[in-house]
C-alpha cells in the first residue's frame, strides 16, 4: 500500500488510507490494515462493483453515513482506479479519526453500521 504523505492541512480535515474491496455481500468496515510503512489502512467492503466509479461513490456515501457528514465533505484525493485509496474528510480532525474509546466509528469498525 502507498504511505500517506505528509501535507500541510486544514485544521478541520484528515486523510484516510482505505482499502477497498468491492463487490461484497453488504457494506462494511473490516478492521485495520498494516500498509508495510508504519501506517494502517481501514479496508471497508463495499457491494458496488469496480466498474465506472460506482464503488468509488458508494465509498464517499457509506463513510458519509459512518461519520455522520455530508457526502460534499468526504473527497477522494488519490486511488480512483485502485483499491487503495486517499480520502480527505472536512470537518474531522486526525485527534477525532484515532482509535481509541469515545473517538468516532472509525474507532471500531466491527461495531459500525453495515
Amino acid at each position: 500500500m502507498m504511505p500517506v504523505a505528509r501535507v500541510n492541512l486544514p485544521v478541520n480535515h484528515c486523510r484516510i488510507a482505505i482499502r477497498v474491496q468491492p463487490g461484497a455481500k453488504a457494506n462494511e468496515m473490516a478492521g485495520w490494515l498494516a500498509d508495510g510503512h508504519g501506517g494502517e489502512a481501514l479496508k471497508i467492503r463495499l457491494r458496488a462493483p469496480a466498474v465506472e466509479g460506482r464503488a468509488n461513490a458508494a465509498l464517499i456515501e457509506f463513510l458519509a453515513e459512518i461519520l455522520g457528514l455530508h457526502p460534499r465533505r468526504i473527497t477522494l484525493q488519490r486511488g480512483g482506479k485502485s483499491r487503495v485509496k486517499i480520502v480527505q474528510v472536512e470537518g474531522m480532525t486526525g485527534k477525532k479519526s484515532e482509535r481509541g474509546p469515545g473517538n468516532n466509528a472509525l474507532a471500531n469498525p466491527e461495531g459500525a453500521i453495515k
